[in-house]
């Protein structure tokens, strides 16, 4: 009987070293929404200082066999820990892991995993959160002056565009507005209050799309994801009609386009809380295919090389159906031979916006300001563009840094020649950001609490996002 223990023991030990070699290594968890540590570079340097074993452990940690199975049942031997309460309400921490944001490679029709591109949403999701009958929501409803500097962005742009193209802002709340409880409805009003604040900052040369409105109209519809922080198609539906309330153009009714149902899917959400109740009410994904025909292309972050890509990818896991995933630059050409151009600046919160516009432009450029190094005035000039829309979750828009970033894209990839070039033209004059200089719109309500109302800690808004100097943040 002992040989034969000795015996199972070895097979299971040369069992799990063959995996190690035979086995292609997992690069990303999708449990964990995590990128998986890779085998170290073996060097002198880091054995000495003892980095080399350090990686070598985190690399075993991250890729010994039948992995996804023990994570798994971790969840469940961590539930059945203590005293629990029969409740469908309880505020939960996140788990110290922070969900990095990694660009998808898989572009493909035949793509079947979700590798969703996160948000820089930890300022919000890394402390307290409220899940409610398996539903998990921040507990914020965002910080009313942190967006005068996006507004003094956008703000720039209209003024240094105005003569060819229309500025629009569309932002979107957090999920928290619509929490399906009366005990948190104050959180509703405090992203009404932070949205509007963020209206009052605009000039009136920008057109505001009011997102909120149209959403809260629908308050109790399935309008954002339980396990994800983003919105459903629904949501972004109700958002797309806020934009054509902006601009003037008839939407699209749903009934017109072809609706299409997709299974179950845990989320980012999902992903920092690990809670049994969120796990066992997993999302699924209804979305809305217009009936246009398209063609895409998608570029690396300074290439204007396209890489063909699909508008919708309908075998892909969750929200990466919408433009498949997350890419520096995209380009949509559709059968709408109207001349219209639209130029969509956005973080992920703008995929499932992005595709209603087929309808009503000819030709759509797509920027995600996190990975672009494209020069956004060479695409607006070179493409002839009439329309630019800043599309983005509410957590980027209270953010110093992401303003800078998106200012950022007017100067980017410009060569020495081309840049003293633009600094000449008077219509491309630096303009830095500053708490000062916004110019509010008169036609928007506004209130002293609005102004001075913060409702969460402002050292948790975006603060590893990069920050440049005023003088570089110029258009």
């Amino acid at each position: 009987m002992h040989k034969v223990s000795v015996v199972v023991i070895f097979i299971i030990l040369w069992a799990g070293l063959v995996n190690y070699i035979v086995v292609p290594a997992q690069e990303v968890s999708l449990e964990e929404k995590r990128s998986l540590a890779v085998f170290p570079q073996i060097q002198w340097d880091s054995y000495i200082q003892g980095h080399l074993t350090d990686s070598i452990a985190d690399y075993i940690d991250d890729h010994f066999p039948v992995r996804e199975l023990f994570v798994g049942m971790l969840d469940e031997i961590n539930y059945y820990k203590g005293l629990h309460l029969n409740s469908d309400e309880k505020i939960v921490k996140s788990l110290t892991q922070t969900i990095s944001p990694t660009m998808s490679e898989d572009t493909s029709e035949e793509a079947t995993q979700d590798s969703t591109v996160y948000d820089n949403i930890n300022g919000y999701f890394q402390n307290d959160m409220l899940v409610i009958n398996g539903a998990v929501f921040p507990i914020s409803g965002g910080t009313p002056r942190a967006t005068r500097y996006f507004a003094k962005m956008a703000n720039g742009y209209a003024r240094k565009l105005s003569e060819q193209v229309r500025v629009i802002v569309a932002v979107s709340p957090l999920s928290s507005a619509f929490i399906p409880s009366d005990k948190y409805r104050y959180l509703n009003r405090h992203n009404r209050q932070t949205l509007d604040t963020l209206h009052h900052y605009l000039s009136s040369d920008v057109l505001y799309a009011n997102v909120f409105e149209h959403l809260n109209a629908h308050s109790t519809e399935y309008i954002f994801f339980k396990t994800d922080h983003h919105w459903t198609a629904l949501g972004a539906y109700y958002a797309y009609q806020a934009f054509c309330e902006a601009t003037q153009i008839k939407p699209v009714p749903k009934a017109n386009m072809e609706k299409r149902t997709k299974s179950h899917f845990l989320g980012s959400l999902y992903s920092l809380t690990h809670d049994r109740s969120v796990k066992n009410n997993p999302d699924m994904l209804e979305y809305y295919v217009p009936h246009v025909t398209t063609k895409a292309l998608r570029y690396e972050p300074n290439s204007y090389e396209g890489v063909r890509s699909t508008v919708f990818c309908h075998k892909c896991k969750g929200y990466d159906t919408f433009l498949c995933a997350d890419f520096p630059l995209m380009k949509i050409t559709t059968d709408v031979k109207n001349g219209k151009k639209i130029i969509v600046i956005k973080d992920s919160m703008g995929n499932a916006f992005v595709v209603y516009l087929v309808s009503h432009y000819e030709e759509i450029w797509v920027v995600d300001f996190r990975y672009s190094q494209h020069n956004l005035l060479r695409l607006i000039r070179e493409n002839n563009i009439n329309d630019m829309v800043f599309a983005v979750g509410m957590y980027n828009a209270q953010s110093y840094g992401v303003a800078q970033m998106m200012s950022g894209l007017a100067t980017q990839e410009i060569s020495t020649s081309q840049q003293d070039t633009i600094l000449k033209d008077t219509t491309l004059n630096t303009m830095p950001i500053d708490s000062n200089s916004v110019s509010p719109n008169p036609n928007a309500t506004i209130t002293n609490e609005m102004i001075t109302n913060d409702t969460i800690n402002k050292n948790t808004i975006n603060k590893n996002t990069v920050r440049l100097d005023s003088a570089d943040a110029g258009l």
